[in-house]
């Protein structure tokens, strides 16, 4: 047992709180792993829809065949565009995505650390106060 000043702690109430500790550890693991899965997932989408939206404006450009025109062609060209575009986001042909998911990174890590300044800052107007 350890006496702490007003209460007594045994070994099993440690164990219980490193217990705590460690599951905290993981569960703030798994969500910063989800987080990094959903930029993941967020970033791919972006350069599908980008190189989704070129494929389409660069069809535009491209001299419309008479014989084998219409809207079926037009629509196949369209899901064409949209596979393509899903395909090279996935292999990251652009890197649009890469330099995204650096770019959101960056500024989450920059909020982070804004966030923990400002933290900072109102502690010790408290203490100054105090």
């Amino acid at each position: 047992m350890l006496s702490l000043g007003f209460e007594t702690i045994n070994s099993e109430q440690i164990r219980q709180a490193e217990k705590f500790q460690n599951i905290q550890n993981i569960q703030q693991e798994v969500g910063a792993n989800k987080e990094a899965e959903d930029i993941d997932g967020a970033v791919k989408k972006f350069e599908a829809f980008f190189i989704n939206f070129l494929l389409t404006e660069m069809r535009k450009n491209l001299p419309q065949n008479e014989i084998f025109g219409g809207n079926a062609m037009s629509m196949y060209q369209g899901m064409l565009d949209e596979q393509l575009a899903e395909e090279m986001a996935e292999r990251g042909d652009f890197g649009l995505a890469q330099l995204a998911k650096e770019d959101l990174l960056r500024a989450l890590e920059g909020e982070s650390t804004n966030i923990e300044g400002q933290k900072k800052e109102i502690e010790e107007k408290i203490e100054e106060e105090a």
